[in-house]
């Protein structure tokens, strides 16, 4: 795992220095997002899954750095950047940034391999259903005397706020956004194999082209935004052939699917209702 610092740029212009040039209100808006954030990097470096045999050596196959056939799934990097607001009262700037970016997931499955998943599955010992269904029944409980407080508490805020502005104006309240999540996969694919005496035959491939999340939560709303860019089947045995395509493989750059979840605040801020 790496983790490091991105320092601010020190030749940076002045906002009044933009101005003065002549700069468009978005070129200055641009400058002032740049140099108002800290910034700083996570990446995971091989990430890796092996499924192997008790006569094969696992350990050189985890620093080989390369896909082999005891890869479940192949190796690939993961990497966050995150971002923290310095400025706290301003509206067009949200308070925490943080872009997650996967270039491929690729889940590489063999016949024989399977089997061995499955016997390593069920040699796991199952959790006491007794234990675990009294457990759950006192975090429950825990859940529902905690939300009841919660509850309480916000209602007597809210009445509070309520009680303060009888007597005064209705005030616009500024919608701050306090989290902006961006996850990005390039490639998610799950390639089945046929175990041979020498390097296993593919049999087929089905892909996740381009998916990506995006989450923003607001004062008063939380965005959603789910978008897949296409899919792609295709049978390997004897040659490549298409199952099924979509335009994202074929070169387009249309996405197959989006949808948006938009959530309103569960508790209105009061002097704001019309």
């Amino acid at each position: 795992m790496l983790m490091k610092s991105i320092p601010r740029a020190k030749d940076t212009p002045a906002v009044a220095d933009l101005v003065s040039l002549g700069h468009s209100q978005e070129e200055v808006m641009e400058a002032v997002r740049s140099s108002s954030y800290d910034h700083f990097t996570i990446e995971l470096v091989d990430i890796q899954v092996v499924v192997s045999l008790s006569n094969e050596d696992w350990r050189s196959t985890l620093c080989c750095h390369e896909a082999t056939p005891l890869h479940l799934l192949q190796p690939t990097n993961l990497r966050v950047d995150l971002q923290k607001c310095l400025l706290n009262n301003e509206p067009n700037l949200a308070k925490v940034k943080i872009t997650v970016f996967l270039p491929n997931v690729v889940l590489s499955v063999i016949d024989q391999r399977l089997l061995q998943l499955a016997y390593i599955a069920h040699s796991i010992p199952l959790v006491q259903k007794e234990v675990a269904a009294e457990e759950t029944e006192h975090l429950q409980s825990d859940i529902d005397v905690n939300m009841n407080v919660i509850t309480e508490d916000v209602a007597l805020a809210q009445l509070e706020r309520a009680e303060l502005n009888l007597s005064g104006e209705q005030q616009d309240t500024p919608q701050f956004t306090n989290l902006a999540l961006i996850f990005t996969i390039n490639e998610i694919s799950l390639e089945l194999k046929k175990a041979s005496e020498n390097v296993p035959q593919p049999l087929m491939k089905v892909a996740a082209l381009s998916a990506s999340v995006e989450l923003t939560q607001r004062t008063f709303d939380l965005t959603v935004s789910i978008i897949l860019g296409g899919i792609l089947v295709q049978h390997m045995e004897g040659g490549e052939r298409r199952l099924l395509s979509t335009p994202l493989s074929e070169g387009s750059t249309q996405a197959l699917l989006t949808m948006k979840f938009i959530q309103p605040a569960r508790w209105p801020v009061a002097g704001l209702a019309g």
